[in-house]
């Protein structure tokens, strides 16, 4: 069978399937098919084939990938099959609606971040949101986990006077979104240091 099969270059509406030729053995080419619920599609492709990127998929998508190799005798109308590999891959889920996430300076310490939920939800919904600080809070803390129920969040311990970028990712299982980054892109400033301080 093939060796090493994964997903690679995934992003929200498709996948690239690699694998690794067999260690040894003759065969003719490789028998895929791959599971979008409910939907399976088959693909036969050549020997020198390492890869397939699967398109037109959704965000946040579970896709079962299956791989074997096949040989087709040419004497005998006979085909035989290697063990089949199996993996399941989730695309990348959308992010938090495009210009949503806006950030407010409250003092010379912390900001509050807000955003809207991406359009489409997933079935079963998000696990939740990254938020992204750069640079680090004084914690040397770069990112914060969020429950997928809030819509907001008080980033604190920051340093006063000074510029942050600010990024909502959506998170589903094992996948993060691109980031929606906060102002426009622009970042969020903290408020100055009271003089005397």
């Amino acid at each position: 069978p093939p060796r090493d099969v994964k997903g690679t270059e995934i992003n929200e509406k498709s996948i690239t399937i690699s694998w690794k030729r067999p260690s040894n053995g003759h065969y003719t080419g490789y028998d895929l098919n791959y599971v979008v619920d409910p939907n399976v599609t088959s693909i036969s492709v050549g020997r020198s084939a390492t890869s397939i990127t699967l398109s037109n998929l959704g965000p946040a998508t579970n896709i079962t990938f299956r791989v074997r190799t096949y040989v087709n005798f040419t004497d005998i109308p006979l085909v035989r099959y290697s063990r089949t590999i199996t993996i399941t891959q989730l695309t990348k889920p959308l992010p938090p609606l495009a210009g949503s996430v806006v950030a407010n300076a409250i003092n010379s310490t912390s900001i509050k971040l807000d955003w809207k939920e991406p359009e489409r939800k997933p079935k079963g919904g998000y696990d939740g949101y990254r938020i992204n600080i750069s640079p680090p809070d004084e914690n040397n803390e770069n990112n914060t986990f969020l429950d997928q129920k809030l819509f907001s969040f008080t980033i604190t311990n920051l340093y006063p006077g000074r510029l942050y970028s600010l990024s909502v990712r959506s998170v589903k299982a094992t996948q993060e979104s691109r980031g929606a980054f906060a102002n426009g892109g622009a970042g969020q400033l903290t408020k100055p240091s009271p003089p005397g301080e």
